[in-house]
């Protein structure tokens, strides 16, 4: 009994990741929807916004470049503790969690080649593919020293 419960709290923590692995990529491709001057516009204000909180100078294109950077970083982890959470194996699966992370990189700049004023570029997909793993690195690192923890305690308890 305690191991079904088990099962069905598994199974519920992988779907409600794998929901919000999709909400981001469906945020990402919106994103990506969005016209150029509309996008300028909004990271335009996130630079404006950034450059009163640090002190070094800061352009859109830098904010735009680290934006891509950081939304698929978030997209590395979410999908590495999606998968984790399905296999229960630090390195499993993989493969999917590349194909996931270059797939959505390529939609993504694929997107951008028919919207007004935007342009899809291959040096964009390498930025985000290395954001996500980026992503996929840290969250593999940090799984396997609460891995690790949990073992030490488990043999000394």
């Amino acid at each position: 009994m305690d191991s079904n419960k088990s099962l069905k709290h598994q199974f519920v923590v992988t779907l409600i990741l794998a929901i919000f692995n999709l909400l981001l990529i469906a945020f990402i491709f919106i994103h990506s929807l969005t016209p150029a001057d509309i996008s300028q516009e909004e990271s335009g204000a996130v630079t404006d916004w950034l450059r009163y909180i640090f002190p070094f100078e800061l352009n859109d294109h830098i904010v735009r470049k680290l934006a891509h950077f950081i939304e698929f970083s978030a997209l590395g982890v979410v999908t590495n503790l999606t998968v984790f959470s399905y296999c229960r194996s630090v390195l499993g699966g993989v493969f999917f969690k590349l194909f996931v992370c270059l797939a959505t990189a390529v939609c993504d700049e694929a997107i951008q080649l028919n919207v007004s004023g935007r342009s899809g570029q291959v040096s964009d997909i390498l930025l985000d593919f290395s954001g996500c793993l980026f992503g996929l690195f840290i969250t593999t690192i940090i799984i396997s020293i609460v891995l690790c923890i949990k073992r030490n305690k488990k043999k000394k308890g």
